[in-house]
């Protein structure tokens, strides 16, 4: 149960901020208590009257309201309402069942020993009647008979209240008092009707429950971690215990506390893919770097340095910024959520680790995948692609110029990248294959040429992750990011000649010419038969040497014979066999090495030709 202990310290570290509303975040909840959308506010005088009522929008409606074990997992058409705050439905007396439900427990609440001045006037202005006259006066809602109000999307609308004079503040959503009243009233209640067991979570004597809160995630709003118990099937207990308490028990206020942080932390730490959502935090609550996010700006064009020296320390400098606010022995947390139906929610993914040792491993993440990115012109920067970025990369499909990808697609490969981070486990073999076989089709994408298009974003994505795959299969940096001409590796070799060929074609266009050339035409039929392409393609370019100048066409020339003269094999059945991934290592450098800047590049063809 280490989830269990931790949401629970989480709740106990943080519980000073139960009720507390913070700008932009979802508030801690008290126990006995959930956060709802209210669409309307109603104000009230202390005797019970009517003053105002007006309408919320989506951003300032986040309220904390009181609840039941049986009103905060309601469903269906059995009547449970919440005692305070609820929909229109139970606050206006058309549905009979409802109105009467809600009534009783108000006024339950209210004959106790744990009753506000704010109880009791919404409990004097329900019993008045007026309420669905009231908001039509005001013109929030509108219908034209009772039926027509059941049918109505006003039926559904939560209401919360605000009595002026009826304590530290008029607000009951706010109110501590009104929370603190509640969570004794209702303690107080159940004490009187259950048990005691030890809770396995606590380690303490508590009320013994087995109806747990759903509503953790709110994209999947019904959905439980902790389902309740069935007496009626056989149960795995059965056989060994007589009541399934005695297997495993957790108490009230401990699944109340666990529940409440793990609502919170979805809603103000958690990231969603797909529908799974990620969290990461401190149980102390300080600041945590999350795998999912980009250590870099990616919007930062030169801000990232090129030369690899100066990005291990840029890395360096940065998870030291992280590491002083996290002590090493600090506790970091990695939960995954994702709803298996709508009425279950799994834990896919937990671990557990410290401080120093959680760092490290971003850091080695962040070490071994990045990559040379092309940002502006030719300035290239080292990048390292964020892990949705790999996903949508690899199984993704352009539309609408965005990679889209299928949301069960996109959890389940999520769930196989975060442990590559996390537990430093190897990069699956299907996403490396997938990576290749998307980079293999720039014809498949709308704009090949634009930097800022998504074949470049796929093909610097597919090398960055091929790159760290085979060096950690090889358990050392063979694959660098700097073109190595010596390197003999036959798919590595064609992926050079590939780029020589396409600059060639390319150095013939008009400025504003977007042709595609030959080279990125055939780029799928050159990946599977790389020997016949090379001839069907060499061909193909005598047209376009004879439009070059003589030193850049002796250039090419050279350099093509260069990588040829390199080859090992000297099979040809061999040399025409599909290509290694590695071939794009060879494409992306080469081109990288073609398009330096024009006096650059002179400059050590004019070197060359003087040796």
């Amino acid at each position: 149960m280490s989830i269990w202990q931790k949401a629970y310290e989480t709740y106990d570290n943080h519980a000073h901020l139960a009720g507390v509303y913070f700008e932009g975040k979802e508030p801690l909840s008290p126990i006995c208590h959930m956060v709802v959308n209210a669409q309307i506010e109603i104000t009230l005088r202390v005797d019970g009257t009517f003053c105002e009522a007006s309408a919320l929008t989506k951003e300032s409606g986040k309220t904390i309201i009181p609840v039941t074990e049986e009103s905060a997992d309601r469903g269906g058409t059995k009547p449970n309402a919440h005692p305070l705050s609820d929909q229109l439905q139970y606050l206006s007396n058309v549905v009979k069942d409802k109105y009467e439900n809600y009534v009783a427990i108000l006024s339950a609440w209210a004959d106790s020993e744990y009753s506000t001045p704010k109880i009791e006037a919404v409990r004097k202005y329900i019993l008045g009647g007026t309420i669905l006259d009231d908001l039509k006066s005001c013109r929030l809602i509108a219908f034209d008979n009772n039926a027509s109000f059941v049918d109505s999307k006003y039926a559904k609308y939560v209401v919360r209240w605000r009595v002026y004079d009826s304590g530290d503040t008029d607000e009951c959503w706010r109110d501590f008092a009104t929370f603190d009243a509640w969570k004794s009233y209702y303690l107080d209640l159940l004490s009187g009707q259950r048990n005691e067991c030890f809770c396995m979570i606590s380690g303490k004597q508590d009320i013994a429950t087995s109806r747990h809160p759903r509503a953790i995630v709110q994209g999947n709003y019904g959905a439980k971690l902790i389902s309740q118990k069935d007496t009626e099937r056989v149960l795995a207990y059965k056989g060994r215990f007589l009541e399934a308490e005695q297997a495993a028990a957790v108490g009230f206020t401990s699944s109340q506390e666990t529940h409440c942080a793990l609502r919170w932390l979805a809603a103000n730490e958690g990231v969603v893919e797909g529908g799974c959502t990620i969290i990461c935090w401190n149980p102390n609550g300080k600041p945590v770097f999350k795998p999912t996010d980009d250590l870099f700006d990616d919007d930062d064009d030169v801000g990232t340095p090129v030369e690899p020296s100066e990005y291990k320390q840029l890395l360096s400098d940065t998870i030291q910024g992280y590491k002083n606010e996290l002590p090493d022995d600090e506790d970091v947390c990695i939960l995954t959520l994702d709803a298996a139906t709508t009425g279950r929610l799994s834990i896919t993914y937990y671990s557990e680790k410290t401080a120093s040792d959680y760092y490290k491993r971003i850091e080695d993440w962040y070490r071994s995948i990045c990559f040379i990115r092309r940002t502006k012109g030719s300035m290239y920067s080292l990048r390292s692609p964020r892990l949705g970025s790999i996903v949508r990369c690899a199984f993704g499909t352009e539309r609408n110029g965005n990679l889209e990808v299928d949301d069960k697609l996109l959890r389940m490969q999520m769930k196989r990248l975060l442990p590559c981070i996390t537990e430093s486990a190897p990069i699956s073999l299907e996403i490396v294959r997938s990576l290749k076989i998307k980079a293999s089709q720039p014809q498949n994408y709308r704009d090949y040429n634009n930097l800022k298009g998504n074949y470049q974003f796929v093909l610097y994505t597919a090398c960055a992750v091929i790159r760290k795959y085979h060096n950690d299969l090889l358990n050392k940096e063979e694959w660098t990011m700097q073109l190595d001409t010596a390197k003999t590796d036959r798919s590595y070799l064609f992926g050079r000649l590939l780029a020589v060929m396409e600059y060639t074609e390319r150095s013939t266009y008009e400025r504003d010419e977007r042709r595609e050339p030959n080279a990125v035409r055939m780029f799928t039929a050159f990946c599977e038969r790389p020997m016949n392409m090379t001839a069907v393609l060499k061909k193909r370019l005598m047209p376009y040497l004879e439009k070059l100048k003589p030193w850049k066409r002796r250039y090419v020339e050279d350099l093509m014979g260069d990588i040829i003269a390199t080859f090992r094999e000297e099979d040809e059945a061999a040399l025409n066999r599909p290509l290694e991934d590695t071939y794009l290592l060879g494409y992306y450098l080469q081109r990288k090495e073609l398009y330096k800047p024009k006096e650059e590049k002179e400059s050590e063809i004019t070197e060359s030709e003087e040796d």
